[in-house]
């Protein structure tokens, strides 16, 4: 017995459907698992991985003025920490740096250059 066209489009359509919905429990739970108590009470709602991303995103949106207010204020006001090494002391200001400059403000090296020989130790 052979299966009409519109028969194997259905069940062809049933499995991939079936399978992209076993992947969205795995990364649903994927997510929940990585993510900290607080960003997690918004995901609470979402029913499927593209609601959690899509809400994630509007949480930490990389271009928002509180972000950018927040890193410049990181930056300019960071310090060599004790515990830091001077390599993971210089590697912290320079990703504070490029977070920056992602977000639209402009970090020149120079300003990263600066900024590390004013946060060195004597």
């Amino acid at each position: 017995m052979e299966i009409p066209d519109d028969e194997e489009a259905k069940i062809r359509w049933q499995k991939q459907t079936n399978a992209w919905l076993k992947a969205d429990g795995k990364c649903q739970k994927l997510i929940v698992t990585s993510v900290d108590d607080g960003p997690l009470q918004y995901l609470i709602n979402c029913e499927t991985v593209f609601e959690m991303w899509e809400k994630l995103l509007s949480i930490y949106e990389q271009k928002s003025e509180a972000n950018i207010r927040l890193l410049r204020q990181k930056f300019f006001s960071y310090s060599k920490e004790l515990t830091d090494n001077l390599s993971s002391h210089i590697s912290k200001l320079v990703n504070l740096g490029r977070k920056l400059s992602l977000t639209g403000e402009p970090v020149t090296d120079n300003i990263v250059m600066t900024k590390i020989l004013m946060t060195l130790p004597n």
